[in-house]
């Protein structure tokens, strides 16, 4: 969604970029789904439901597919 906005920044606002950056970075390499995995896999790592979920799910980014059976 950042990108529609590139037209119209000018000058400083183009530090507006360092929110995205550092959000991103926050969620994936410092807090949110780093914990989350950790504590996940300390509860339910043996568990081959959770297993599955694990590799099938996107950590941040949801895909736009079908229904699946």
């Amino acid at each position: 969604m950042a990108f529609f906005g590139v037209s119209c920044f000018e000058g400083l606002e183009m530090v507006a970029w360092v929110s995205p950056v550092f959000v991103y970075l926050l969620l994936t390499r410092i807090s949110g789904i780093t914990l989350l995995d950790e504590r996940g896999l300390a509860k339910w790592g043996d568990d081959p439901d959770y297993q599955r979920y694990r590799s099938e799910t996107p950590a941040l980014i949801p895909r736009m597919r079908g229904p699946t059976e």
